[in-house]
């Protein structure tokens, strides 16, 4: 939605579509509207939020039974530090605390919670894909190739959707810092914080590891292990 708005000198708001979004019930037929007007126009439609990392078994059935030619992309990010920066949010952004107010024993509890500890459980999040979605109709990803290689992975996704890679973005953009507002927040994690949270996903990264079997996820387990 927020990629709609179009700041600077001139702002559109695309009003009808607004009107789509906000003033209709919240029925499969509703959603499935809002993917008519892409669709028709040959254009490859589809919507990303970080929540759909707790979709259940049920839902991801509905899903392809709506859609059997759907196609889920993944992006993974190390977890310790993908759980680090949910818990900072959450404490600056949320509870209005200072970093160096929050003693370690807080930061494990704030880490600890349910629905921080949730989206980064990635192997739970693909084994849901997978036991409903042919694998090559999964796309996984890791925020490491945003940082280093941006290129490589705009071409791999457009690859997988079978897009035109110069169709997504340009150059110059891949580089933009987007979030800037997030660098005043940035902290070392603490180092009882780090080994807490390795051991708690520890397990899961090999069994991953196992599975898809990407050496970024090898690179995280020795990073932790290492240290």
């Amino acid at each position: 939605y927020k990629g709609r708005i179009f700041r600077g000198d001139n702002v559109k708001i695309d009003f009808s579509w607004d009107c789509r979004f906000f003033g209709h019930g919240s029925n499969l037929e509703w959603y499935s509207s809002l993917f008519t007007e892409a669709i028709s126009k040959g254009a490859v439609a589809g919507e990303f939020t970080p929540d759909y990392a707790l979709i259940q078994p049920e839902t991801a059935k509905l899903l392809l039974e709506l859609n059997p030619n759907l196609k889920a992309l993944l992006m993974f990010r190390d977890p310790i530090e993908r759980t680090w920066s949910n818990a900072v949010f959450y404490v600056t952004r949320r509870l209005k605390l200072k970093i160096s107010d929050v003693s370690d024993d807080d930061w494990i509890k704030y880490c600890f919670r349910a629905e921080c500890l949730e989206r980064s459980d990635y192997l739970r999040m693909y084994q849901t894909l997978v036991n409903v979605l042919p694998p090559e109709q999964i796309f996984v990803g890791y925020f490491d190739h945003v940082t280093e290689c941006p290129e490589v992975l705009i071409d791999e996704i457009c690859y997988f959707l079978k897009l035109p890679s110069n169709s997504i973005l340009p150059s110059e953009k891949l580089s933009e810092n987007i979030n800037s507002a997030a660098k005043k927040y940035k902290n070392d994690i603490p180092k009882i914080i780090t080994e807490k949270l390795f051991s708690h996903f520890h397990q899961g990264l090999e069994d991953l590891y196992l599975i898809l079997g990407d050496e970024i996820i090898r690179k995280w387990i020795k990073k932790y292990t290492n240290n």
